[in-house]
């Protein structure tokens, strides 16, 4: 559970002057002021349980190769977070600070344990090698644009994580 507690502590900072602020929306959309700990906990909630919820659906999905359903699953999963946050956090104040990719980076880096982080580049190396086999080495009844896909996924990947390592080390 570990990590479902850094992915959800990634969501929050503490202000200078202790007022939690919550970003529904990452670093592209300002904090939440949330005015006590029983509405910071309600969050906590929501969060642990969209995380799980999706890791389950969306490995479950892929795993049986089952893409459209996985598709569906992710677009119902963005509408059910957006609607839920946004239903949770009406009332919120809005902050003016934002989060820049930098400091959401080095939060992640602070809060994924050094094992989350290597298993993530383990991840992204496996996934960019499984693309690249899969790209090349599979017969022509494959489907390129998922090997694409699965490269791409784990370029990403690979790349955000050695990031966090980076970050960790300063």
């Amino acid at each position: 559970m570990k990590l479902f507690d850094a992915m959800v502590e990634n969501s929050f900072i503490k202000t200078e002057d202790g007022l939690d602020l919550f970003f529904p929306n990452g670093f592209f959309g300002k904090g939440k002021i949330i005015p006590n700990q029983d509405e910071k906990d309600k969050v906590i909630k929501f969060l642990k349980k969209y995380y799980i919820m999706g890791s389950v659906l969306l490995s479950f999905t892929v795993f049986f190769k089952i893409y459209f359903l996985a598709a569906l699953c992710l677009v119902s999963l963005t509408i059910y977070y957006y609607k839920e946050s946004n239903r949770i956090t009406k009332s919120y104040e809005i902050s003016s600070i934002k989060l820049s990719v930098h400091e959401t980076m080095k939060k992640a880096s602070k809060n994924y344990g050094k094992g989350i982080i290597i298993f993530g580049i383990i991840l992204g190396i496996l996934l960019i090698s499984l693309g690249i086999v899969s790209l090349f080495l599979l017969d022509s009844g494959s489907n390129p644009l998922a090997s694409v896909i699965v490269l791409s996924f784990g370029g990403f990947i690979l790349f955000m994580y050695l990031k966090m390592l980076h970050l960790r080390k300063q």
